[in-house]
């Protein structure tokens, strides 16, 4: 029964995890983006339309899994 509990547990970490990378990746993803507009000419409105696609994206990403990560926080508890 131990056994099971642990490897329940690790998995519920490993997903933490994944989620942590997928995060900073999309981050990554975001800083690369902004370095891009700050090394050419740009527009207001070519900032604020990039960034409101970052926020979409980051966006979609959760609503897509909170129900996954509120299971992970609440095991983490």
């Amino acid at each position: 029964m131990n056994k099971r509990r642990k490897n329940k547990k690790n998995s519920g970490r490993k997903e933490f995890y994944l989620i942590v990378k997928m995060l900073t990746k999309i981050e990554k993803e975001m800083v690369e983006i902004k370095q891009q507009l700050e090394d050419r000419p740009k527009s207001i409105n070519e900032t604020i339309h990039i960034n409101a696609i970052s926020s979409e994206k980051i966006a979609e990403w959760l609503k897509s899994n909170s129900l996954r990560i509120q299971q992970l926080f609440d095991q983490r508890k």
